[in-house]
């Protein structure tokens, strides 16, 4: 996962995302210079490898009061760039297992389509294996 603060890491980054299929850019919806740094990370990414799924998630929610990046803003640059855009929230968990699902199912589909590497070892991840933990705690 990238984050919009991460900016000084540009020079190790593609060691880790090369030949990655799938990467979710966070950016923080109460920091403008988080979503700015976001929009820097696909930039880079996109460069790199273009055979991947990405998705753009606006974190914070729960602080939408504070917000500083619209939901309409970002979901026009990401349509923009042709990636999925989510809104969650790590404190409440809301939609978080929904990021990564969808950006799993993408890139199933991309395999199955030939726009993606197959990977010679799969993880299948469903409903079934998650386990329902109690309001704020973690799976730490």
């Amino acid at each position: 996962m990238l984050t919009g603060y991460s900016i000084g890491c540009f020079s190790l980054a593609p060691t880790y995302y090369r030949h990655a299929q799938g990467v979710v850019v966070v950016f923080d919806i109460t920091d403008r210079s988080s979503y700015m740094g976001a929009q820097k990370w696909v930039s880079e990414v996109s460069r790199v490898n273009k055979r991947y799924c990405m998705t753009l998630v606006g974190n914070k929610v729960d602080l939408a009061q504070h917000r500083q990046v619209s939901t309409t803003e970002a979901w026009e640059y990401a349509n923009q760039m042709g990636m999925p855009y989510l809104e969650t929230s790590a404190k409440t968990a809301e939609n978080v297992e929904k990021v990564f699902f969808d950006l799993i199912q993408k890139a199933e589909e991309g395999a199955i389509e030939g726009n993606l590497n197959r990977s010679t070892s799969v993880i299948r991840i469903s409903q079934q294996n998650l386990t329902k933990t109690k309001k704020n705690s973690c799976n730490c």
